[in-house]
């Protein structure tokens, strides 16, 4: 499926994903593995974040990394050598909703430019992700 943006871009789906997570799977790996997790998982930014959501931030860290499962999943390779999970930056706008930010190492890797958006939602015991990855030329 192509559009053609006004800018005389052509925008290509190259990928849908999904991903649902247990909060309280995050927050046992967080309680038991501490700061290794967070800093495994989790840019300083993402850290940052969902911590200043103080009683919701399972919450946030479960959707957080439920959205670069589902990033990962619509590019077909999942977390490893191609998409580190550093490679990815969940931030949110002003109003609150979710952007992404890609690495420049894997930018550097990537023949095309790639663009994705994501949906986050959550309760007190999931977290679920959707992503539609978009190569932009």
């Amino acid at each position: 499926m192509m559009w053609m943006l006004p800018t005389n871009k052509n925008i290509e789906a190259i990928g849908i994903g999904n991903d649902i997570v247990e909060v309280e799977r995050i927050q046992q790996a967080i309680e038991k593995q501490g700061q290794a997790f967070l800093d495994k998982v989790y840019t300083k930014h993402e850290q940052d974040y969902c911590l200043g959501k103080g009683v919701k931030q399972y919450e946030s860290f479960a959707s957080c990394f439920a959205a670069k499962e589902a990033i990962s999943k619509a590019l077909g390779c999942g977390i490893g050598e191609v998409l580190r999970f550093h490679d990815m930056e969940i931030r949110h706008d002003h109003l609150g909703k979710p952007t992404v930010s890609f690495s420049e190492r894997f930018k550097a890797n990537y023949s095309t430019q790639i663009h994705a958006e994501v949906a986050l939602s959550h309760t007190q015991a999931l977290a679920i992700a959707n992503a539609l990855l978009l190569r932009v030329s």
